[in-house]
């Protein structure tokens, strides 16, 4: 049906707003993204979702917040969160990610 399991932006909002079976639809997929800024360099694993992702997930927010349904829009100002897991200073404010 799908290519390696993926589905289009509009099947993804087709499935949000027609699905009756499930609580809500979240979509998400795993790249790789260089950071970089004063040091080299480097490569870290990202993942790009959509907003209800976290919720889904049941991810709790530590500190500051996720992004909004606004910010979820095709041409919205991209937004980045930054997980615990993430191995950079927590005081890090990333700029034109």
């Amino acid at each position: 049906l799908f290519k390696q399991g993926r589905a289009s932006p509009s099947q993804y909002n087709f499935w949000r707003q027609q699905t009756q079976a499930i609580q809500d639809v979240s979509a998400y997929a795993f790249n790789v993204a260089n950071l970089t800024g004063e040091a080299a360099p480097e490569q870290i694993q990202i993942t790009r979702a959509s907003a209800n992702f976290l919720r889904l997930c049941c991810a709790e927010v530590v500190r500051g917040r996720t992004y909004t349904a606004e910010e979820d829009l095709p041409h919205a100002p991209k937004t980045a969160v930054r997980t615990e897991s993430a191995s950079v200073d927590p005081s890090l404010v990333l700029y034109g990610c």
